[in-house]
Parts: structure tokens; sequence; C-alpha cells
């Protein structure tokens, strides 16, 4: 598909106040899906989808059910919170959950169960000291 043909195909797609925009970049075409962040009062823009410029309009057309796919998970994760916590946030950093893993082994090294940090080492940082006292590496 031309980029003509492929910006007359998303504009026939619609879902709540999602926007459909199709990139051109590199020689490549890309599918960008921008939505409103209403409590925060600004637009957000998801990832792009890279389209071949062989794909047809239903392969086009289920990539963008796609990119709203990720779009609605994206904000679960932002929102569905366990004890307060975003638990499952999109945006913690690669680091922070090796580290988060590596307390988890540490926890299952002296004794707590396979789930991970117990409650009680959650807020008063025990399971920290005794990882660093045991000479583990977090």
């Amino acid at each position: 598909m031309k980029i003509e043909e492929l910006k007359a195909a998303v504009a026939l797609i619609s879902y709540k106040d999602c926007k459909f925009t199709i990139l051109e970049e590199s020689g490549q075409f890309f599918l960008q899906v921008s939505y409103p962040v209403v409590d925060e009062r600004r637009t957000a823009f998801a990832r792009k989808w890279l389209i071949n410029a062989d794909y047809t309009r239903s392969q086009l057309v289920a990539t963008a059910f796609k990119a709203v796919l990720t779009v609605e998970e994206h904000e679960a994760r932002e929102n569905f919170t366990f004890r307060g916590e975003a638990v499952f946030h999109p945006h913690h950093d690669v680091e922070t959950l090796v580290a988060i893993r590596k307390l988890a082994r540490a926890n299952i090294a002296f004794g707590g169960d396979k789930s991970g940090i117990p409650p009680e080492d959650v807020d008063g940082g025990s399971l920290v000291r005794k990882t660093v006292s045991a000479g583990l590496p977090l």
C-alpha cells in the first residue's frame, strides 16, 4: 500500500478518543496511536508499529486493533493497584525489575516463600539488611 492508501484506511478506524496516524521515517511506514490522558491533560503517544509496504487493508486494520489492545493494557498496568501500588506498572526501569528479582531470590534463600518478599519485609527493609549482611549481591 502507498502512504495515501494507508492514511485513507486508518481514517476509517475509530476507537474511543484515539487518533491513528501513519508516519513515514527513513522509507518505512509506521502506525502510531495517540490518546488523551484526561487526568494529566496531555496527549500520550503509543509505540510505533511497523507497517510493511505490502500489507493488505485487513493486516493494517488488525495491526491498529493490536495497537489499541496494547494501549488499553498499558493503561490497565498504570491503574491496577495492589495495596495501593501499581505493581504491574509499565514504566518500571529494567534495572529496578532485576533488583526486585534478586531480592525475591534472596528472600527464598532466607526461608521465605516462593512468592517473593513477604509483607512484613516490604516496609521495614529487613530483607535488604539480611541480604547485604549475608554478602548476597543485590
